[in-house]
């Protein structure tokens, strides 16, 4: 894997970036974490979202090669890549235009044991990934890029799941941080949320607007 693969990485990586920011899907793991017997509940949500995006990221770049890879035409792929930065940069204006919300106060919940509840919150993790329309949206142009920019099945593979566990770190980073540091986990998690809560519609907003225009420029360059 050499300087190819690097180059795909950094195309693809404002998907995932943009893809991560999701205050919901991080808000409902610290709730889950803070109910009775959360860090299980929220390795099941997590383990469920990933493998969604996952499974869905593997079909597109593995099964749905001759869907996502476009004809051997420099014209197709510019006009493609100017439609996805229009959309990002319309998305940027619209997040503009809107007003903050103030967000909603969390309440902590608490939550019966048992292996059911298990299961539930993992499909529970299988349904907000799968309605979390942003994530999976963004999983095709980079899929795309994936699919006609990666030569061999390992190359593939790596970015794959390289861009998935980016844009699902909302899912799998709280269960993670009760592990990794389980005294200041909470004050961590705080710590993100409040960052998001006062950040976060800026931080996607820049970063629609920088892959927006990027695509836009590119698609431009390709068809002059």
């Amino acid at each position: 894997m050499g300087w190819g693969v690097i180059g795909t990485f950094l195309l693809i990586l404002p998907y995932g970036l943009i893809a991560a920011l999701s205050p919901m899907m991080f808000t409902e793991q610290t709730l889950i974490l803070a109910s009775r017997s959360g860090k299980r509940y929220a390795t099941a949500y997590a383990i469920g979202a990933v493998l969604t995006l996952l499974g869905f990221a593997f079909g597109l770049v593995l099964f749905g090669r001759a869907i996502i890879e476009l004809p051997d035409n420099p014209e197709l792929t510019a006009w493609l890549d100017l439609a996805i930065g229009a959309v990002m940069l319309v998305a940027a204006a619209v997040i503009h235009l809107r007003r903050d919300r103030p967000p909603r106060p969390a309440t902590n919940r608490s939550m019966p044991s048992g292996d059911r509840l298990t299961v539930a919150f993992f499909a529970f993790g299988v349904f907000s990934m799968l309605t979390n329309f942003k994530a999976v949206a963004l999983m095709i142009p980079a899929a795309k890029a994936i699919a006609t920019r990666a030569e061999i099945l390992p190359e593939r593979v790596v970015l794959t799941v390289a861009i998935v566990m980016i844009a699902s770190i909302p899912a799998w980073l709280p269960p993670a941080l009760t592990v990794i540091a389980p005294g200041s986990a909470s004050r961590m998690l705080d710590a993100i949320k409040g960052f998001l809560a006062r950040h976060g519609r800026r931080l996607l907003l820049a970063l629609l607007l920088l892959a927006g225009t990027a695509l836009v420029v590119r698609g431009a360059v390709f068809l002059a």
